[in-house]
């Protein structure tokens, strides 16, 4: 029998209100990291995106993304597209493999704060 995955990111699940833009209160679930002030995963996730030969700059463009992600509050789609369900190793991937639609696509979601269908 094959043990689970041991995850780097851990978290509560917890339930918080935001204002819509219309001005619509709504329950949203939200993540409370449980790690250490300066131990955050998007600066966990850089080192192991440099360390697997990311360029620096794509890595830092990466870590911005996850950060987001997760400050903004993004749609459960995006935060799994930005590494929350599988500690970033998607997006070392990606960065690895095709380095320019990664760069493209991060800066796409960090441009429209995860609002990527609103550029028209």
């Amino acid at each position: 029998m094959d043990e689970p995955k041991r995850r780097r990111w851990t978290w509560d699940e917890v339930t918080t209100a935001a204002l819509d833009e219309d001005g619509t209160i709504r329950h949203v679930p939200m993540r409370h990291l449980r790690c250490k002030v300066g131990e955050y995963p998007w600066d966990e996730w850089t080192t192991r995106a440099i360390t697997a030969g990311v360029p620096e700059e794509l890595a830092q463009l990466g870590r911005a993304v996850i950060r987001e992600a997760y400050q903004h509050i993004w749609s459960a789609a995006l935060q799994t597209e930005c590494g929350w369900d599988d500690d970033g190793d998607a997006m070392i991937e990606l960065a690895l493999r095709d380095p320019t639609r990664a760069n493209r696509r991060w800066s796409l979601l960090l441009d429209t704060d995860g609002h990527p269908s609103s550029t028209g």
